[in-house]
């Protein structure tokens, strides 16, 4: 459908070109008259159309320059029209591909999504195009002297449309793409620091045990993390403290803080979330969520599906808007009703469709900040609090429930003096709160997920039609007379600012506590795993080619080591090599021996030599073979590996690392066998069973080399290391 969709779209850009020029001409003699005059076509065929259509009128002979004689021939001008459209066609493929490539993978459907909406707008666009200046437009001719008394009434309101259609489809593909890289940047923000935190965490760790008698005090290493950690959960501003502020006409403000809140505070904000989530699975599956775990991803698997819902076009939906104020366009209309006296109408210009353009950009804005104060307060309710207190060891900090759950007051005002009107409007779509978490949207109860998001659906394609018709009526030079119209633009404007951050807020209130996506958990974790044991494989596969290499006589070194590798490298394969690390360093002492390595090699299957071990530490240490191995210098040195092989060796380096499974030399690797050696290397074996699901596809216990071989193709294992 999305592949359709495109195709489609690019027949609209081209067809709508190619096609709806003949017509045109053939439609409006007036139009060669203008073209034939301002001398810009010029082929004997336009200048005879011309002369029979205006006898007097004579062509003056003027001098052709070489630019001037290309463009004589009409064959010419279809090349250039053709061309135009593959232009425009081609900027909105490189626009599009643009926009994937900065879009996680879980948020690609709601980029096609849009890309299919975009289209449909588009193909509407050409069928309005094609009735109005085809057969078609003959017909409403004569429906519009017939009915109306003025023949081309209904062919200008067509025009019109096809207009305003093409300024929708335009403004809805901007915000689209405004709204989905706004969210798609605030989760990778949040992304980066899952994966940097814990990793800082880990080389923090090892540099400590570098101090004198540092080494066998792990847990107060352990406590100085986790204050380090829930240091950064603090939360400093007014706006943030104050979780049971109530807006309200007297008191409703949206700060600085709130739209644009520091990066610490939204980084606290998140940590505390992530630890919350964490804490609240374990205790109600009892299974523990790994300490890595990419809530990032999970807030994105979970908001996928309610943004491609957002940014989807539903008429029904939308017309339940917009047929109330059509209804009272036509009927001010009909009546000539006209607000105040001749004077003031001149003056202040409230005609009966700008009175109602006027009325429908107050609603809005009202409406938009209903749904941004009301999410506001769901999630501070929602938000697990952080205490701390003074003690011998200094400040010692304790992440708590959130506010619903200890205030006990679930219920929250969040409109103010205009609370009974919400309520009014609420109360058809109320459905009984099944638990404290949905009886914090109000009146809607249960309801409540489902209902908001279509307000903010529908607020949304309000404002992108509302700029519409703003663009519309400037056309027709009513900004001259109805100044007004200027203002009118900043809610509609100041709606669509809004969404991204309303849409996050939609997320956090229907994501944790008690409404669990547990489905989106599934699938996270499932992709985790898959990620987890490709780093696994990536780390494994890595060190048996520096012992390979140090064990030929070679230095393993693809490039200099280089620090920033600590920063740029996969986290997950960083965290796999800590591991190993962590599991060759007997003493705890934060650093590798000659004994200790050569321990890791024999794991992995390889006996160095005394020759061997000091070629790896001269790799390691620039030359030096004295001294211990630190962890950043095994890890950068190991990263700067070359990880890109050739087709014969990706089949060399998968039959090794089956056989590195393959315990027994069975020809089969059994489930048993995998976790016996990822346990070797000190690895974690969690979800072994499901991987051996994933790469068979079936429930079997067993996995051969061609299955296994496929599977690392398949996951894509051999396209770099660097990830």
């Amino acid at each position: 459908m999305y592949a359709l969709s495109r195709a489609l779209l690019c027949c609209c850009c081209l067809g709508g070109g190619a096609f709806a020029l003949p017509l045109w001409v053939a439609a409006r003699p007036k139009g060669l008259q203008h073209l034939a005059s301002h001398g810009c076509v010029r082929s004997p065929r336009l200048q005879r159309a011309t002369s029979a259509a205006r006898p007097s009128v004579r062509m003056a002979v003027v001098p052709l320059d070489d630019v001037e004689v290309i463009l004589e021939q009409s064959a010419n001008w279809n090349f250039l029209l053709v061309g135009a459209a593959l232009t425009i066609g081609g900027i909105f493929e490189f626009a599009v591909e643009q926009l994937e490539e900065r879009v996680p993978k879980r948020l690609l459907p709601v980029v096609k999504q849009s890309i299919v909406e975009f289209a449909t707008l588009g193909f509407v666009g050409l069928v309005i195009e094609t009735i109005n200046h085809g057969s078609g437009g003959h017909f409403l001719g004569e429906v519009s002297a017939r009915f109306l008394d003025e023949e081309g009434f209904l062919v200008e309101r067509f025009e019109e449309l096809h207009q305003g259609l093409f300024d929708i489809t335009i403004i809805y593909f901007a915000v689209c793409t405004f709204l989905i890289l706004r969210i798609t940047a605030q989760y990778a923000e949040w992304d980066y620091e899952r994966r940097t935190s814990y990793l800082g965490f880990k080389l923090a760790e090892y540099d400590w045990k570098q101090g004198v008698d540092n080494s066998s005090r792990a847990e107060k290493f352990a406590l100085r993390g986790w204050n380090e950690a829930a240091r950064k959960m603090e939360m400093t501003a007014l706006s943030t403290k104050d979780t049971y502020r109530q807006p309200g006409l007297l008191g409703a403000w949206i700060t600085q803080e709130e739209l644009f809140a520091s990066y610490d505070t939204r980084v606290a904000e998140f940590l505390r979330f992530r630890e919350r989530f964490i804490e609240q699975n374990k205790r109600a599956t009892g299974a523990s969520l790994p300490r890595d775990f990419p809530f990032s991803d999970y807030l994105q698997e979970q908001s996928s599906k309610n943004l491609k819902e957002l940014v989807s076009i539903e008429p029904f939906t939308l017309a339940k808007m917009w047929a109330p104020i059509a209804v009272v366009s036509v009927a001010t209309e009909a009546a000539g009703l006209w607000v105040g006296a001749p004077r003031t109408e001149e003056a202040i210009g409230l005609s009966a469709i700008v009175l109602v353009f006027l009325g429908s950009q107050a609603l809005l804005a009202g409406w938009a900040f209903g749904n941004f104060f009301k999410l506001r307060q769901v999630k501070a309710m929602l938000r697990p609090q952080l205490a701390q207190r003074d003690s011998s060891r200094g400040k010692v900090r304790r992440l708590l429930p959130p506010s619903y759950l200890l205030t006990g007051r679930s219920e929250q005002s969040s409109w103010g003096l205009l609370e009974p009107i919400a309520e009014l409007l609420e109360v058809p779509f109320a459905l009984a709160p099944r638990n404290e978490h949905e009886a914090l949207f109000g009146t809607v109860g249960a309801a409540g997920p489902a209902y908001y998001l279509q307000s903010q659906k529908l607020v949304l394609f309000n404002a992108i039609v509302s700029i519409a018709v703003f663009f519309a009526l400037l056309g027709e030079g009513a900004a001259t007379s109805y100044p007004l119209l200027y203002a009118a633009l900043l809610p509609a404007l100041l709606t669509i600012l809004l969404s991204p951050t309303t849409f996050l807020m939609y997320s956090w209130a229907t994501a944790v506590e008690q409404l669990r996506d547990e489905d989106a958990l599934s699938n996270v974790l499932r992709a985790q795993r898959e990620q987890g044991f490709r780093a696994k494989l990536k780390t494994l596969s890595r060190l048996c080619d520096c012992f390979e290499a140090v064990a030929g006589g070679s230095c393993f070194l693809g490039q200099a080591p280089s620090q920033t590798e600590l920063q740029a490298g996969n986290p997950d394969v960083l965290l796999n090599l800590l591991t190993v690390f962590d599991m060759a360093d007997i003493d705890q002492e934060g650093s590798i021996s000659r004994d200790e390595l050569a321990s890791i090699a024999h794991n992995l299957g390889y006996e160095l030599t005394e020759a061997a071990v000091s070629d790896f530490f001269a790799c390691t240490l620039k030359g030096q073979t004295a001294g211990n191995i630190l962890f950043r210098d095994f890890a950068s040195a190991v990263l700067s590996l070359s990880g890109n092989p050739s087709p014969t060796e990706v089949e060399g380096r998968s039959a090794r690392l089956f056989g590195f499974f393959d315990v027994d030399r069975g020809g089969a690797i059994t489930v048993d066998e995998m976790a016996l050696r990822l346990a070797r290397m000190g690895l974690d074996t969690a979800g072994t069973e499901q991987l051996f699901v994933d790469i068979t596809g079936l429930p079997q216990n067993t996995v051969s080399c061609a299955e296994f071989g496929a599977y690392l193709r398949r996951i894509g294992f051999w396209k770099g290391n660097r990830e």
